[in-house]
């Protein structure tokens, strides 16, 4: 991880001689998990209300500290230096911020007070860094992935016995938790997605009474998960299950999932857009099938954090995808009325398309 680390660094020094900045200030870091990204942390991430004041403030010379923007609570485990009451050794100078919106008032008054500073917004610049994995990078989020496929491989088990969908969740969430992925919190630290309904019918009616839908024999069940595990990076994976013998409609729209997932791989190489990807998706594989496009998070980076750029749902769709990014590919097949399919699983561009990381098979999961 140390070479992760310097890599890094170097690129956030390159960033601030390009902006003309002395320092570099990152409120807010939890979002993108931008403190375990500076400092190469391999642990868990801290998730909120704990630490939701941390700064990380970057010198000349490429020294991360951590810092607390107001006294900490007394639970916390960062107990890191007021920044307020830190010497910064700045002067004069300009300094980039990253999560601006987040900075509170006191800390920037305090610094415009002691150090006559321009204050210079860099934070759409600083999160791209992320973008692009070196190869060490790289074979953090396989190495993710292939936690996750592990995790998974007790998804058939936990679907048997006729368990309310609350009971299945919390099953597959302490399943990760005997990975490892241990913090305060599994539940902000693995994003479980999961829909179940009759097998060719309607999605469940809601709102759905305590406690909640019991999946029996006969049933579709979606589920997708995007989370951390240990090591420092993030993995998604998602699949569709059938409780006994599937409808043609069930198999024929897995397949038609697995298509889009394949034909968005396939163009996914550097110089490519994600908007383009996209576009291939609706009018190659949902205008003939006559669905309608879902507007949710299908196509996104994660390395570090579970939700990076590129994504399909901001502007950061027209960014040109290069060699050794780490994306998310998960296009919905979303029938109306219905629960959507999504085969969603984690892939590296390369010069021939991007490459799947995860090993977990494509097909329908059965289970009679």
């Amino acid at each position: 991880m140390e070479a992760i680390q310097k890599n890094r660094i170097g690129r956030v020094l390159e960033l601030m001689r390009e902006k003309n900045v002395d320092a570099v200030l990152v409120s807010a870091c939890y979002l993108g998990n931008l403190d375990a990204w500076l400092l190469g942390k391999e642990g868990m991430p801290l998730h909120l209300p704990y630490n939701r004041n941390n700064l990380c403030f970057v010198d000349r010379d490429g020294a991360v500290t951590e810092y607390c923007a107001r006294e900490p609570h007394p639970t916390d485990w960062g107990k890191f230096p007021l920044i307020t009451e830190a010497e910064l050794g700045l002067g004069g100078r300009r300094l980039g911020l990253v999560n601006p919106t987040y900075l509170k008032k006191v800390v920037r008054d305090d610094l415009q007070a002691k150090y006559d500073l321009e204050f210079v917004d860099i934070s759409d610049e600083f999160h791209l860094l992320k973008t692009k994995k070196t190869p060490e990078e790289i074979e953090g989020v396989e190495r993710a992935a292939a936690l996750f496929d592990r995790v998974f491989t007790a998804i058939p088990l936990l679907l048997t016995g006729e368990r309310t969908e609350r009971e299945i969740a919390v099953a597959l969430r302490n399943r990760l938790r005997e990975m490892n992925a241990e913090c305060e919190d599994l539940q902000t630290s693995s994003m479980l997605t999961m829909t179940s309904s009759r097998d060719g019918e309607r999605a469940a009616s809601e709102p759905i009474e305590w406690p909640g839908r019991r999946v029996t024999y006969g049933d579709r069940i979606n589920i997708q998960v995007n989370g951390f595990m240990p090591g420092g990076f993030a993995a998604a994976l998602g699949r569709t299950y059938v409780l006994g013998e599937p409808s043609e409609e069930t198999a024929g729209y897995w397949n038609l999932a697995v298509q889009a997932q394949s034909l968005i791989a396939e163009k996914a190489k550097p110089g490519a857009t994600v908007a383009q990807l996209m576009t291939a998706f609706r009018t190659e594989i949902l205008e003939p099938a006559g669905l309608v496009p879902d507007t949710g998070n299908q196509i996104y980076g994660i390395g570090t954090g579970v939700f990076e750029a590129p994504r399909n749902v901001d502007s950061t769709r027209d960014l040109p995808l290069e060699e050794g990014m780490t994306l998310v590919i998960a296009p919905k097949i979303v029938p109306e009325g219905k629960d959507p399919y999504c085969c969603c699983d984690v892939f590296v561009v390369t010069a021939d398309g991007a490459r799947r990381l995860s090993r977990t098979g494509r097909g329908l999961c059965v289970l009679d």
